[in-house]
């Protein structure tokens, strides 16, 4: 997640889309699924990209998404203008046609020292949360905390890191940057901000979940709409940040019954 003075960063683009959208099933909100070109330059999408150190090799960061690199980053960029890489959408977001498996293995750095067992509890009641929605396992493996790196058996890799955000994560085989959920500790801790929800946040990433408001082509923090809508629109979505026309809380960032139902829908039901 993305950085304001007390809140999460999400960067307003210029203009609204072209032609295509359709309507939710009980609101007059404009929903796009269609783009013609680009509503921003990628020189501009370049410009919003951040750049840290992760084991010696750069990682790029757009808004709360990791790429390995700027041809990957760039990869995605046009690829959000192709139908033909269209992603599909949840409750809680639009998801990559590629889902991570069902049984997800994970680890929490030593590194984060005596901020450690907060950040573990934070993981595993998001874990549990979304396990208790659909037909997912999360399992810590504490054995790798010494080494807690994507190599090997570890699906999510939480680890500390610096720059100016919350916290990161990946879409499954999309942009994956090596498997690392990145956390930067003073943000994590920030008053009035849920680590709960954080947390629950990224891990929806990581099953596939893109930002909710990226469904309102009015909205400030629109992306773009290259999804495909399998439920309501839920401006409550733990996918929603709430500075962008949400409804949630940063204090709760909690999962919705639409958020729920979405990914019962495309993991099956607990």
């Amino acid at each position: 997640m993305s950085k304001t003075s007390k809140s999460l960063v999400c960067a307003a683009l210029a203009g609204l889309l072209g032609s295509g959208c359709v309507a939710g099933d009980d609101q007059d909100l404009e929903l796009s699924t269609t783009v013609e070109e680009p509503t921003y330059s990628f020189d501009e999408f370049q410009q919003a990209l951040q750049t840290i150190e992760v084991d010696g090799a750069p990682v790029f960061l757009y808004r709360d998404i990791q790429f390995r690199s700027l041809e990957e980053a760039e990869d995605y960029y046009w690829g959000i203008w192709d139908r033909g890489s269209a992603l599909t959408l949840a409750g809680g977001g639009a998801l990559d046609t590629n889902r991570i498996e069902r049984d997800i293995r994970y680890c929490v750095s030593n590194s984060f020292g005596s901020n450690k067992a907060a950040i573990r509890r934070s993981m595993q009641r998001a874990a549990a949360d979304w396990a208790s929605a659909a037909r997912l396992r999360f399992t810590y493996d504490s054995s790798r905390d010494g080494n807690c790196t994507s190599a090997g058996s570890i699906d999510i890799a939480v680890r500390p890191t610096s720059g100016s955000f919350i916290a990161s994560a990946f879409f499954p085989r999309r942009g994956n940057a090596e498997g690392n959920l990145l956390v930067v500790v003073n943000q994590f801790f920030q008053q009035g901000l849920s680590q709960d929800g954080v947390m629950r946040h990224e891990l929806g990433h990581i099953l596939g979940f893109r930002h909710e408001h990226t469904r309102i082509r009015s909205n400030p923090c629109y992306e773009d709409g290259n999804w495909i809508a399998i439920t309501q629109y839920d401006s409550s979505s733990t996918m929603h940040y709430p500075q962008c026309n949400g409804t949630g809380s940063f204090s709760s960032l909690a999962l919705t019954g639409l958020d729920r139902a979405g990914a019962a829908a495309v993991y099956g039901s607990p």
